[in-house]
């Protein structure tokens, strides 16, 4: 019975997928405005962590519900991959460059928030469900959905700098972090579309523009945050 409920209540959350997107918008809205001024800036940092990890189960709530088990292995193996090669990037500089993260998204583990792979999730989930309807081979959609994730790395670089979740070593972003970026969302992408399963719910998508809003909102009117 506990189960059918929440199935229930999950299939009435992703019916109403625009209400919530809306919430979604509002509250990283909020989210930039709170960053924008002194007085809330610290708290807002704080919750950053909660924040994404709150919105992004969420966002991914209807995938739980739809027991699609290989969208599930899809997730979970690309967390495992991206964490991984965080933690390398951290220790070696040989994924992304030399870069070492802060306490901004959370408590490192090895040297890496382990909310980042779960934001990786996230983002490549997002920008593969813009494409997956889209006419085109689906070689090309890999393509463009590594654009996408890459495009949105390139967005948030300057803003997660400056509120201090990672720093560069020499204050500088390599290209070697977006080459990258591009090969590991490919990567995802590919296994994804290789895959038997589709996922339908627009959250995931949702929320990863609610995402770059927040960062193009810091981007336009604190120079990077």
């Amino acid at each position: 019975m506990k189960r059918d409920t929440f199935h229930a209540a999950v299939a009435v959350l992703d019916s109403r997928w625009r209400r919530v997107g809306a919430v979604f918008f509002i509250l990283y809205s909020v989210g930039a405005l709170g960053h924008l001024f002194g007085p809330t800036r610290e708290i807002m940092l704080a919750m950053t962590p909660w924040f994404l990890l709150t919105l992004g189960v969420v966002s991914l709530l209807p995938l739980v519900a739809g027991g699609r088990r290989y969208v599930w292995f899809w997730a979970v193996g690309t967390f495992l991959l991206t964490y991984l090669l965080e933690v390398l990037g951290v220790h070696t500089g040989l994924v992304f460059g030399g870069y070492q993260y802060g306490r901004g998204m959370g408590v490192p583990v090895f040297g890496v928030p382990p909310l980042i792979g779960f934001n990786w999730v996230l983002v490549c989930l997002g920008a593969i469900r813009l494409v997956q309807g889209w006419t085109l081979p689906w070689g090309v959609k890999v393509l463009i959905a590594a654009a996408l994730a890459t495009a949105f790395d390139y967005l948030m670089e300057p803003v997660a700098i400056a509120l201090g979740y990672w720093s560069w070593a020499g204050g500088e972003i390599p290209l070697q972090n977006y080459v990258a970026w591009f090969l590991i969302a490919l990567v995802a992408g590919f296994f994804y579309f290789v895959g038997p399963v589709r996922i339908k719910t627009r959250l995931p998508l949702l929320h990863l523009g609610a995402q770059a809003f927040f960062f193009l909102v810091l981007q336009i009117f604190a120079g990077g945050g």
